[in-house]
């Protein structure tokens, strides 16, 4: 569910930056690209859930593990070329200086990855959720911009709470209903209608959407 999450967020980020941002770099992405991001988004997590025991966090060896399983896709099942299928999977290791600090400037790729994953984790930890750290965040300059951020987070939460998935109450961060609490409720019965469907993406796409319809 998370990196069905992930990935359905990568097209409006895309044209968050695009439309509310003005950064002329997502102008160069293409079709395909935006297609291949977001495959990079599934397999974002590959290596955490391979692992036999989770230790609840990411790692640089579960995050290289995630890269080095998507390139291979990339290359060896999409056919794509070396070097398109190695910028877009090093978004996998790039996105987050926190785990992988070894590297010294993002690609837009690892920019809009780091913000995708990072709000669709509301789910595990509103409570700790600064939306400060955001890439996203860091190249705001308006207070318009930021008034659009909140509420592409708050329509994120709603999401989520309407999966019954989060199990406590989040809280709005837009004007309209600045502060007010959005109930939490946990359902693991709902939860596996998803995780334990075949078409698990195309269902989350399905809910997904309407939160976003005029987005």
């Amino acid at each position: 569910m998370h990196t069905s999450h992930v990935a359905l967020q990568i097209p409006l980020l895309i044209k968050f930056y695009k439309e509310i941002l003005h950064d002329k770099r997502v102008l160069k992405l293409k079709k395909i690209d935006i297609k291949l991001l977001q495959i990079a988004a599934i397999f974002h997590g590959f290596g955490r859930v391979s692992l036999s025991k989770d230790i609840c966090r990411d790692s640089h060896f579960m995050e290289k593990l995630s890269q080095n399983t998507c390139f291979k896709y990339f290359t060896k099942n999409l056919k794509s070329p070396v070097e398109k299928a190695k910028e877009i999977s090093s978004a996998i290791t790039t996105k987050d200086r926190s785990i992988n600090p070894c590297f010294s400037k993002k690609s837009i790729y690892s920019e809009i990855l780091q913000n995708s994953d990072c709000i669709a984790i509301l789910r595990a930890d509103d409570w700790e959720f600064n939306y400060k750290y955001l890439d996203l965040y860091k190249r705001i300059n308006k207070q318009s911009q930021r008034e659009k951020l909140f509420q592409y987070i708050d329509q994120n939460k709603k999401f989520l709470v309407s999966l019954k998935d989060p199990p406590y109450d989040m809280r709005f961060l837009a004007k309209k209903h600045s502060n007010q609490l959005i109930k939490g409720s946990f359902s693991l019965k709902e939860k596996e209608k998803f995780e334990k469907n075949n078409d698990c993406d195309k269902e989350m796409k399905q809910a997904f959407i309407p939160f976003f319809i005029s987005t």
